[in-house]
């Protein structure tokens, strides 16, 4: 064990050789060098001490030839964000150990106090180094990421940042590499001592909750609670158990009426010797009651109680007056102690967890705690534009991070191994921080651990999914065969999986890729089609055609689906769209000057004279714009088909502006092609009530004053051809004057041509 520390000791390392062979040459000083060696060895891999961790077998790469890595055409430092506890310190040093010295890579990293920072950092919310995330997160910021991958994220404590994430900002969503691989859990924890005492004597094992209820006098295993001073606990008054709203939960699923009291009308948990609450087992005699320590203010005591009282545990609980408290009265007394996994706090002294049923979300969300607390998971995450870099390097930094497993024994013994570490530094009067010593522990781990850490790397060729086999020339393969190095799939191809690595192969017709380094190929669209293989694009339906599914390699003609009755209009008359990238049969349409007819369905008909039919149109009003008929014309349908007629004056215009040929139904819309006077075909004869004024048909009522002033000419006139003839008459009576007859006969037809002339109008029938 001490032969790692050596290797990674700077001193050791620059030892001449030359210097050695002198002083082992000599007897005299030989017991010196001795000593000098074995405190050489004491020395431990410590950061800022040694320029790398790793020995010259495994071959690490130099600090001055490191580099970094180049995101969106930038050059940074890998950027690494991480929880400031013992496990997220020690999961990140074996991490960026290795994205160093195996990579070549700069790093830099940052230490946050709590999962939600974490994910605050690498959804690239700029509140972690400038502000109060709670309040103001100050996401969604244009500046180039700068913290790329987060480690020790637990998951329960980071749901409402990502949901914060996904609803506001979910181009900057993080993209989840995941689990470390043991779970995260709460719960209560024994000491291995009374595990062992509890077996031996009794045959008993402590770890399983129904143990407890078996009839045996378990107390003795552990202190008595009034053995535990009173001033090194938080009185009842301050804690959950005086938590109005916890109690009630624990009276609802319970029923424990005697273990509560009302007080002023709210719940109260019945306090024994000011700092205990009694489980109902153990409430009638106090001696056989079992210690239970928690902290905080009371973490998770309903819960406890609930479990106490449904499966009978004889439990006495407490709260800790401090976090001093709280660390050292597990140690001093014999308890059953509220802790977390993983941590440092209690895990020299071999603890293990009670077993309950397992956990019920059902129950739980209802506020029922009796089942066991759900594993909580503890992850790794990338940084959104990390993901979209085809750096090789970011590439291997992210399959790194995905393959990054440390089981629960893992983590135990690194976390023991970090407390002595700890230990042993303040023993020798160092200060070393918890980061330092996390180095130290984890570098000596990756020396003695290189078979679970090696897979973890990927070789040459062993590709990374986007990436595919190539040979010496750069030349994309399908197998291992003259296989020299791994190189990200072009445009036009994807990724796929080949035994343990991946291979480069063209998207099928009806798909495509458009950038580099793709895991599959994207599917063309409704309206797009590409016929051939390895396409990077998709191309539009042409006119006439339509796709109306997805990863078409052809579109489908609109004729192809048409029955047409006339094959002369199949060329000339035949079915279209009006536009490209159509998706449905139902963008098909009849061509210009062309309508579909409903009785010979799907069929193009000529438009008559005078009647106008655009692209698309349709009898069916459903599947298309009906035709419309010009101003100053009327069709009628007979037999099946239209015939147009030129309107009498201006009776075609319709009196509400429509010029529809045809009605939603299909039908002829004859009943807006004349206006409201006119009827009959051409719009020739008026409503009774109306007559024709040489342009429209007029109503009677229009007649007015006009005609009656009409009327008293007439009547002046024919009263003046009365009286002519009474006067010629008079003269006939005596001998007549030529002169006088032709004269007076003159003027009274010049009187009649005045009338005539002044009588020409149209009279109402």
């Amino acid at each position: 064990g001490l032969e790692p520390a050596l290797s990674g000791s700077k001193i050791a390392q620059n030892l001449p050789a030359r210097w050695f062979a002198v002083m082992c040459s000599s007897p005299m000083i030989h017991a010196s060098l001795v000593l000098l060696l074995l405190s050489l060895l004491m020395f431990d891999p410590i950061q800022g001490l040694d320029t790398s961790c790793l020995p010259p077998a495994l071959q690490p790469v130099p600090v001055s030839e490191r580099r970094n890595i180049t995101i969106g055409g930038e050059s940074m430092p890998l950027g690494i964000v991480h929880g400031d506890w013992a496990s997220a310190l020690l999961e990140y040093n074996i991490y960026a150990i290795l994205v160093g010295e195996k990579l070549g890579l700069k790093t830099q990293s940052l230490s946050v106090d709590s999962s939600l920072k974490t994910m605050f950092a690498i959804a690239g919310c700029r509140c972690v180094a400038n502000g109060n995330c709670v309040s103001d997160p100050q996401c969604g910021s244009t500046q180039l990421l700068e913290w790329h991958i987060g480690f020790g994220a637990w998951q329960s404590y980071s749901a409402s940042v990502l949901q914060y994430v996904q609803q506001h900002f979910p181009s900057d969503f993080p993209t989840l590499l995941g689990d470390i691989g043991y779970p995260a859990r709460d719960g209560l924890w024994l000491q291995q001592q009374s595990l062992d005492r509890a077996f031996n004597e009794f045959r008993l094992p402590l770890e399983y909750y129904k143990t407890y209820s078996m009839g045996k006098d378990l107390s003795v295993l552990f202190s008595a609670i009034l053995d535990i001073p009173s001033n090194r606990l938080m009185p009842c008054a301050y804690t959950n158990l005086n938590n109005a709203v916890e109690i009630e939960e624990y009276i609802d699923f319970t029923g424990d009426v005697a273990g509560v009291v009302n007080e002023g009308g709210a719940l109260r948990a019945v306090c024994h010797f000011g700092h205990w609450w009694l489980a109902p087992t153990c409430r009638h005699d106090f001696s056989k009651c079992i210690p239970v320590i928690t902290g905080g203010v009371g973490w998770g005591i309903k819960q406890w109680m609930l479990k106490a009282t449904k499966y009978g545990l004889p439990l006495a609980i407490a709260t800790v007056a401090n976090y001093s408290q709280y660390t050292s009265l597990p140690f001093e007394f014999r308890t059953i102690m509220y802790w977390w996994y993983p941590d440092t706090l209690f895990v020299k002294v071999g603890p293990s967890e009670i077993i309950f049923p397992p956990h019920s979300s059902v129950e739980w969300a209802s506020g029922n705690t009796q089942t066991a607390a759900k594993d909580d998971a503890v992850r790794i995450w990338a940084s959104k534009r990390l993901e979209e870099s085809r750096d090789d390097g970011v590439a291997k930094v992210v399959e790194i991070a995905r393959r990054f497993k440390l089981s629960q024994q893992q983590m135990g013994q690194l976390l023991i191994e970090f407390v002595n570490k700890t230990e042993s530094y303040a023993a020798r009067n160092l200060s070393l921080t918890d980061n330092e010593v996390a180095y130290s522990v984890s570098c000596i781990w990756l020396k003695q651990h290189p078979d679970i850490w090696e897979p973890w790397l990927p070789s040459a060729t062993q590709c990374l999914h986007g990436q595919g086999l190539v040979d010496d020339r750069q030349v994309f393969l399908r197998n291992f065969s003259f296989a020299a190095r791994c190189s990200w799939c072009g445009v036009g191809n994807y990724s796929e999986q080949f035994e343990d690595t991946y291979i480069c192969l063209p998207c099928q017709a009806g798909r495509f890729s458009e950038t580099l380094g793709l895991t599959s190929c994207a599917a063309c669209a409704l309206g797009e089609f590409t016929g051939s293989v390895g396409s990077s694009k998709c191309e539009p339906c042409p006119i006439g055609t339509y796709a109306n599914a997805s990863s078409r390699a052809s579109c489908e003609r609109c004729h192809d689906r048409a029955s047409i009755s006339n094959a002369a209009y199949v060329h000339d008359h035949g079915l279209t769209t009006q536009h490209r990238r159509s998706t449905s049969y139902s963008d098909c349409g009849c061509m210009r000057t062309t309508y579909r007819s409903m009785d010979d369905k799907n069929d193009c008909v000529p438009c008559p004279p005078k009647v106008v039919c655009l692209a698309g149109s349709s009898q069916n009003t459903s599947t298309g714009a009906p035709p419309y008929i010009e101003i100053g014309y009327m069709a009628v349908e007979f037999e099946n088909r239209i015939h147009t007629f030129a309107c009498r004056g201006r009776t075609c215009e319709g009196s509400n502006g429509s010029r529809n040929l045809f009605q939603p139904t299909g039908n002829l819309n004859q009943a807006t092609m004349c206006d409201s006077l006119s009827k009959g075909i051409a719009c020739a004869e008026c409503e009774d009530g109306a007559f024709f004024d040489d342009i429209r048909c007029q109503p009677c009522s229009s007649l007015g004053i006009s005609s009656r002033l009409r009327g008293l000419s007439v009547a002046r006139h024919i009263f003046t051809v009365m009286c002519t003839c009474l006067w010629l008459y008079y003269l006939s009576m005596f001998p007549p004057r030529p002169v006088l007859i032709a004269f007076f006969g003159f003027v009274g037809l010049m009187q009649k041509v005045v009338v005539v002339q002044e009588s020409a109008m149209p009279l109402p029938s």
